[in-house]
């Protein structure tokens, strides 16, 4: 038995100037994974989480650091550990740096049996 099933990707959409994306509705999805685009100026990212689509607050773990560090680059597959992800329905993704142009980091998410 496979423990992931049914694998969909959303778009998270950082504007121009801007650090963090539009809201991205995953439902009952787990995330697995971030896919940078070849324009992504290179930052850090983190995630902000909404229990009802309208508040939004940075997420973390239990040591209390966001759950990806380091200087993301364009182009790249970032693995995430769906077991931080489980019970987030609607996430942002935020940049340490304003974008330089308009990008569209897919989000990769699947269902967790």
């Amino acid at each position: 038995m496979s423990l992931f099933t049914d694998i969909e990707y959303f778009t998270a959409t950082i504007q121009s100037g801007q650090t963090v994306s539009n809201a991205v509705q995953i439902g009952k999805k787990t995330l697995v994974g971030v896919v940078t685009p070849s324009g992504w100026t290179t930052a850090t990212i983190a995630f902000q989480a909404s229990p009802d689509a309208a508040n939004f607050y940075p997420v973390n773990n239990f040591a209390f650091t966001g759950v990806l560090s380091g200087s993301i680059t364009a182009s790249q597959f970032i693995e995430i550990d769906p077991t931080q992800w489980r019970g987030i329905d609607t996430l942002k993704l935020v940049s340490g740096a304003s974008q330089g142009s308009t990008v569209n980091v897919t989000l990769v998410v699947r269902g967790v049996t």
